[in-house]
């Protein structure tokens, strides 16, 4: 994975200094989800993203962000007044080559991203009201990430952009041949300087 990494950023620097746009875009966005699929258990997850991308190119960039999140199961238990909560933070740092379809006065511009990102953090915490938690910190490492989405223009520098993206659980240490993944959905804006 690292190999990978420095391969996107050296062809990023290669390329970017031919290039005849460059600019800076500043991105949030963030995500919330809350089901209900019995009384009083629920499943509720949030993740706030900030971005920082070089565009070095009208339909290319380098991106660079940073995500936390957490997701939780709720479930009621037997105990009277006590639940029994299962949750999963993360802390991803991703860098992301981003190739934008579509030239740079379209209002409706769609993008694909692909790269790899460095999970920093991944804990397991288990809990029933009133015992002690079970916590189980997660392998960290570098993970392969992709994504696709959209940005909508609302004036030359202000978009409103919205994605889907996609990495593996943990890190692909020893051949693993089907790895699970870690998927997420957000919206929010970017500000091109």
């Amino acid at each position: 994975m690292t190999k990978s990494f420095i391969f996107l950023f050296a062809i990023t620097l290669i390329y970017s200094t031919n290039s005849h746009a460059m600019f800076v875009e500043i991105g949030g966005s963030g995500s919330y989800k809350k089901t209900n699929f019995a009384p009083g258990a629920y499943d509720q997850s949030s993740a706030f993203t900030g971005s920082l991308s070089y565009i070095f190119d009208e339909m290319s960039a380098v991106e660079l962000s940073y995500t936390n999140g957490v997701s939780s199961q709720v479930v009621p238990t037997n105990i009277a007044n006590t639940n029994h909560t299962t949750s999963v933070y993360y802390e991803l740092v991703g860098l992301d080559l981003v190739l934008t379809l579509g030239s740079a006065d379209w209002t409706l511009r769609p993008y694909i991203k692909g790269g790899t990102a460095l999970l920093l953090r991944k804990r397991l915490v288990d809990q029933i009201d009133g015992f002690a938690a079970s916590i189980d910190n997660e392998p960290t490492g570098f993970v392969p990430s992709a994504g696709l989405g959209f940005k909508l223009s609302i004036t030359k520098s202000l978009s409103l952009k919205a994605g889907f993206e996609a990495w593996t659980s943990a890190p692909l240490i020893g051949g693993q041949t089907n790895p699970s993944l870690d998927v997420s959905a957000r919206a929010g804006f970017s500000w091109l300087f």
